[in-house]
């Protein structure tokens, strides 16, 4: 009988009603499905703000992806500023972003190199808003930045793009 597999997350943060604010410095995580900063609200605004997050892991646990950042409001807006993002693992995440009002993310550097990786994620029921630096995804069937506003406005800004 294989021994279960435990998923990791660096920084986790939820709010039923209130607002989530994560400010981190250098965070790595390793093994299947880890992730390095994960913030949920119900009602809240979720802010993040990143120097270098590392997922390292390079497969998956059930249905856990490795995620880099990733954040999410049910009913408020998400704003992450991020200096470095990375994710080794399949499906991972370099940075995500998903919410009942808007998004806005602004990304020094996002890279995934596993298969199905998205290097930037943003989805918002409001105005999703994304300033990328530089980007690079080497997996098969990988994204560089994949945005939508389900009822706003989408921007996106990239300087520099590289899939391969």
């Amino acid at each position: 009988m294989s021994k279960p597999r435990k998923v990791t997350f660096r920084y986790r943060a939820e709010s039923k009603s209130g607002d989530v604010t994560i400010t981190s410095g250098h965070v790595v995580t390793t093994g299947d499905s880890g992730a390095g900063i994960v913030a949920t609200a119900t009602s809240g605004n979720i802010s993040i703000t990143a120097d270098q997050t590392e997922v390292k892991g390079t497969g998956q646990t059930g249905p856990f992806t490795g995620d880099a950042i990733t954040g999410t409001s049910q009913d408020g807006n998400v704003t992450i500023t991020s200096q470095n993002a990375s994710s080794d693992a399949l499906y991972g995440t370099a940075i995500g972003g998903s919410a009942g009002g808007n998004v806005s993310i602004t990304s020094d550097t996002a890279k995934t190199t596993g298969d199905g990786g998205v290097a930037i994620y943003a989805v918002a029921a409001g105005n999703t808003q994304v300033n990328s630096g530089t980007l690079t995804t080497t997996g098969d069937d990988s994204f560089g930045i994949s945005a939508r506003a389900n009822s706003g406005d989408v921007s996106v800004v990239s300087e520099n793009l590289t899939t391969t």
